[in-house]
């Protein structure tokens, strides 16, 4: 059984992986039954033909963390599951059932200075219930030490896929059509204007590397929330000249074109789970410019160029660097084992299936 929350709805980065990780599921180990636990405001959704391929169970509470660890206990109860898979929260009601959590990070209790005291307040459900699972699973080792270091639960990196929406999509150049792009003339950059993702830096950066101009820009795939006390003067003096240019929110398919015809990749932010964006433009041949911290040195290995995010001038050294590297040639072989969504569901699986033959 898996908690549903997000298959229709929510972060895109979530959304892509509760549903790979459950279609992969299906696909591969026919066998199992699946069942899911859905929210109230899904229900139009599935009457219109959802495609979860299981059988569907409800809980009215909201938010997320109150209706998994307190709405979920009629499901469990009805469908009597071998395994439950929750996402960040874990329900705190006994059951027969072995639970495991899909937490995707703890950012918040190392980095509280990055979040709202609402964020702070929400997220801590998941710490707190965690200690009701039986085990926890997360995307990286960098991820899965921070994890352990505040939740006396096992913890297991299982590694994530890329989202199947995006690599098997066919890219569309509407937004390159909308800002006048060329293909492989221009930088990308991907994320918000907040303090970790330091988008400032990345943007001051492409700037000093004295290869933006308007006919060369930096494409931000992200909103411009806070841009007048987040830039700097430089900042904003590209913006005006049209040297920075901002997709706000896009599709798929015009993000898949994006990271096929872009000149390099910039993200340069100060701590993640896993970091997704250089990942996903790896696979299309494109090199990063990344932030020297373990997640990326775990998840990229070789194929970016790491930088001090800190520092814009080392920033500006490695855009400089990565533009004038070819295009990087994919092996099939290291994303299979490195990124792929057989493997990773296996690995949860088999967790899932050992705990499960345990507890009988």
């Amino acid at each position: 059984m898996f908690d549903c929350y997000w298959w229709f709805e929510g972060p895109p980065s979530n959304r892509h992986v509760l549903r790979d990780i459950v279609t992969t599921w299906s696909t591969e180990y026919p066998q199992d039954e699946l069942a899911g636990v859905f929210y109230e405001n899904n229900r139009n959704e599935l009457a219109k033909g959802g495609d979860f391929p299981g059988v569907y169970y409800w809980t009215r509470l909201r938010p997320h963390g109150l209706g998994v660890a307190l709405g979920s206990g009629a499901a469990l109860r009805d469908f009597q599951p071998c395994v439950y898979i929750g996402q960040n929260f874990t329900p705190i009601l006994k059951n027969p059932a072995v639970k495991l959590t899909y937490i995707h990070d703890l950012m918040f209790l190392e980095h509280p200075e990055w979040f709202s005291f609402v964020e702070r307040a929400y997220f801590r459900g998941m710490s707190l219930t965690a200690r009701f699972t039986d085990s926890i699973v997360t995307s990286s080792e960098s991820e899965a030490k921070r994890i352990a270091r505040h939740v006396s639960r096992p913890v297991d990196a299982v590694g994530l896929g890329l989202s199947s929406e995006l690599t098997e999509i066919t890219p569309t150049k509407s937004v390159a059509m909308r800002l006048g792009l060329v293909a492989d003339s221009f930088i990308l950059a991907v994320g918000r204007l907040n303090k970790r993702e330091n988008l400032g830096r990345a943007i001051d950066a492409a700037r000093a590397s004295g290869l933006v101009c308007k006919d060369f820009p930096l494409v931000v795939v992200g909103e411009r929330d806070g841009r007048q006390s987040q830039l700097s003067e430089s900042a904003r003096e590209g913006i005006d000249r049209n040297e920075i240019l901002f997709t706000g929110y896009i599709g798929d398919s015009e993000l898949t074109w994006l990271y096929k015809n872009t000149r390099a990749l910039v993200f340069v932010s100060f701590d993640e789970g896993f970091g997704m964006p250089p990942v996903e433009a790896a696979f299309f041949g494109t090199k990063s410019v990344v932030s020297d911290i373990p997640v990326f040195r775990e998840t990229l290995q070789d194929n970016a160029v790491f930088v001090n995010p800190n520092n814009v001038q080392d920033i500006s050294r490695g855009i400089r660097q990565v533009c004038d590297q070819p295009a990087m040639p994919i092996e099939p072989s290291w994303w299979q084992s490195k990124h792929s969504w057989e493997v990773s569901v296996s690995r949860i699986r088999h967790l899932a299936m050992t705990l499960a033959q345990e507890r009988r």
